[in-house]
C-alpha cells in the first residue's frame, strides 16, 4: 500500500490490519504524488512473480487472484490476464452485495482492440518481469499510464481474457478518470498517437470539403489555472487540419511552461509585452495562415466535434462569413449549469439592433469566421 501524503486517517486503518496479517507492506510519502508514481513505488517494492492493482474504491471477487494467477502459471507465453467487470455507482459496496449499473463484458484480446481503448479494464494481473524489460509506468500521464504500459507490452506479448466477472469497479464521477473528462479524452488521444492511432476513437474523424486549415486563436494572460484543459479540448478535435495560435500577453505565472508540455502538437506560441486583448488579437491576425479563424478563450473548452460542426455549417451555407453556436455554462468542476441559447438573426439590422441592446448576442469566442473578413474590415481597435 502506498499512501501518497493523504490528509485522511488511512494509516490507522492499515495498521489495524498489519497487526493481524504479516503480508501487508505500507509506505507513506511526504509529498503528494501522481497515481503512476505511486504504482512505480509499489512495483519496486513488490517481491511477487505476478502483480495486480487494487484501487481503494474497487472490489475483487474472493477468488479473483487465484483464478488469474492460475491462468498465468498455466500459460507462460501470456503476459497479462484480465476478467470481466461489474460497474457500480455506489461507494463502498462488497462484490457480493452491490448495485450494478453495467455488466462490462470485456472483449477477447487483440492488439488492434487494445489500441482502440483500454479493453483489459482496471483490474488485470500481469508478470512483474515485464517491468524489468519494459520499464516503469509513464509518470507524466494522469489517467492513461496503465493503458500506455499495456500497449508497450502488447507489442511483444499476448494477453488473455478470462470470461468471468472478477472485479467490481466504482464509477466515481469525481475521481481521476471521470472528474476531468477533457483530460481523459486528451490522454486517450496522446497515448493512442504513440502507438499508431492518432484519433480519439469515440468520434469518427471528419473530412471537410477542400480540407481547409483552421486557425484557432487563444489569448493568454496568467492563464495557468485553466489553459491546460482549453488546449487539450483543441487537440482532441475530430477535424485534424488546424493550428492553435497562442499569444501570451506577458504572463507572470507559469503559462509558458504549461504550453511547452505540448511541444509536439500543432501549436504556435508567441510571447509579447502586456498590452491587452486587442493587441493580442492583432498579433494573432498577423500569425494566421488558416482560411477560417476560431477564437477560444483560455478558460473555455470546445466539444470534440466543435470544428467539424462549424465547418459543416459553412459547407451548407457557403455565402456565410461567420457561424456561431450555443453555449454550455459550467462551474469550476466542469459540471453543467445551464445552456445559453443563441438566437438566429434574419437580417443585418436585426443583429445590429441586438448588439446595441444586449452587447454580445453572438459571443465572439463561439464563432468560426472566414479569415478574409479581417482583410476587409481591418484589425482590432487597440484603444
Amino acid at each position: 500500500m502506498v499512501n501518497s501524503a493523504s490528509e485522511q486517517n488511512e494509516e490507522a486503518i492499515v495498521k489495524e490490519f498489519q497487526n493481524k496479517y504479516d503480508n501487508i507492506v505500507y509506505v507513506k510519502t511526504d509529498n503528494r504524488e501522481g497515481l503512476y508514481c505511486a504504482w512505480n513505488r509499489a512495483v519496486k517494492i513488490a517481491s511477487g512473480e505476478f502483480l495486480t492493482n487494487a484501487n481503494t474504491d474497487d472490489r475483487h471477487r474472493k477468488d479473483a487472484f487465484e483464478i488469474m494467477a492460475r491462468e498465468l502459471q498455466a500459460n507462460p507465453q501470456i503476459a497479462l490476464v484480465y476478467g470481466d467487470q461489474i460497474a457500480t455507482d455506489t461507494m463502498n459496496p462488497t462484490f457480493e452485495n452491490h448495485h450494478a449499473i453495467e455488466m462490462a463484458k470485456r472483449p477477447e484480446f487483440s492488439r488492434e482492440r487494445l489500441l482502440f481503448g483500454c479493453c483489459v479494464g482496471s483490474q488485470p494481473m500481469w508478470r512483474k518481469s515485464l517491468h524489468n524489460e519494459l520499464g516503469d509506468f509513464d509518470e507524466t500521464l494522469k489517467v492513461g499510464g496503465d493503458w500506455d504500459f499495456w500497449l508497450r507490452a502488447a507489442q511483444k506479448y499476448s494477453f488473455r481474457h478470462i470470461p468471468e466477472y472478477l472485479g467490481l469497479y466504482y464509477q466515481n464521477e469525481q475521481g481521476i478518470e471521470h472528474g476531468k473528462k477533457i483530460h481523459s479524452l486528451y490522454e486517450r488521444y496522446a497515448v493512442g498517437k504513440r502507438y499508431g492511432n492518432p484519433y480519439i476513437s469515440i468520434i469518427k474523424q471528419y473530412q471537410a470539403a477542400g480540407n481547409p486549415l483552421v486557425s484557432i486563436w487563444m489569448a493568454a494572460y496568467n492563464a495557468a489555472e485553466y489553459i491546460e484543459r482549453a488546449i487539450e479540448s483543441v487537440l482532441i478535435q475530430n477535424y485534424r487540419n488546424f493550428e492553435l495560435i497562442i499569444v501570451d500577453d506577458g504572463s507572470t505565472d507559469n503559462t509558458a511552461e504549461i504550453v511547452n508540455r505540448y511541444k509536439n502538437e500543432p501549436i504556435k506560441y508567441f510571447l509579447k509585452e502586456h498590452g491587452g486583448l486587442a493587441s493580442t488579437r492583432n498579433v494573432q491576425i498577423q500569425k494566421t495562415t488558416g482560411e477560417f479563424v476560431v477564437t477560444l478563450d483560455c478558460d473555455d473548452m470546445m466539444t470534440p466535434d466543435f470544428l467539424a460542426s462549424h465547418l459543416q455549417a459553412v459547407e451548407a451555407n457557403p455565402q456565410m462569413d461567420l457561424v456561431y453556436c450555443d453555449d454550455l455554462l459550467i462551474d469550476e468542476d466542469d459540471k453543467p449549469i445551464r445552456i445559453i441559447d443563441r438566437p438566429q438573426y434574419s437580417s443585418a439590422s436585426e443583429l445590429i439592433s441586438a448588439q446595441f441592446r444586449c452587447g454580445f448576442p453572438v459571443v465572439p469566442f463561439r464563432t468560426c469566421i472566414r479569415k478574409s473578413v479581417f482583410d476587409k474590415i481591418g484589425p482590432y481597435d487597440e484603444t
